[in-house]
């Protein structure tokens, strides 16, 4: 991770999109680590939750040996978070991003040379009938724009491995009708 942020800097793109797992096992430790590695960005860094940014999601302790501790080391941290307003599954990403150019948000979108980029949070593995609306209505808004992207942690289609069920139908019919230039996703940890 220093390597690939040196190695970002040194190419000096507008901003970095990170489509979500940006931890392991969402433990304070390995935020803070994020926190110090990602922070020597030179440019601005918008961030999406994936599910292992997740409380209760597959980042939340190993189920080979510590997943009880660290899911139970977890929740605790997201209980004092919650006195700063940091509340929810997402409570960890929202605190330990917070800081960043996509503010801790957890769905949002933004502009940059006439392009348009809109992430979505499927860290669950779904898109609630909530955000589809919501992408609707954030399509409509970038009509005028040169090129419009959707990012989201969880692929779309079924073939580049387990992605979202629930809204997929309904976010593939709205990226066809507003022929969205592409769909940027993360999620599968394999290398083949």
């Amino acid at each position: 991770n220093p390597a690939a942020v040196e190695e970002v800097n040194r190419l000096k793109p507008a901003f970095v999109l990170m489509t979500g797992d940006l931890v392991n096992k969402n433990t304070h430790a390995e935020w803070r680590t994020f926190q110090s590695i990602y922070g020597r960005l030179a440019m601005p860094l918008y961030a999406l939750p994936g599910n292992h940014d997740r409380l209760g999601g597959a980042g939340d302790g190993d189920p080979g040996g510590d997943f009880r501790a660290i899911a139970a080391a977890n929740r605790a941290h997201a209980a004092r978070l919650a006195r700063e307003g940091f509340a929810g599954p997402l409570a960890l990403f929202q605190k330990y991003t917070a800081g960043l150019a996509s503010i801790g948000q957890t769905r949002y979108s933004f502009e940059r040379n006439g392009s348009v980029f809109i992430c979505l949070d499927t860290s669950s593995g779904a898109i609630e009938p909530e955000q589809v609306k919501w992408l609707e209505e954030e399509l409509e808004r970038a009509r005028e724009a040169r090129h419009v992207f959707v990012a989201g942690h969880h692929p779309l289609l079924p073939v580049f491995g387990a992605g979202v069920v629930e809204g997929r139908d309904e976010t593939l019919a709205l990226l066809k009708k507003h022929k969205v230039a592409a769909y940027l996703f993360g999620h599968s940890h394999d290398r083949g």
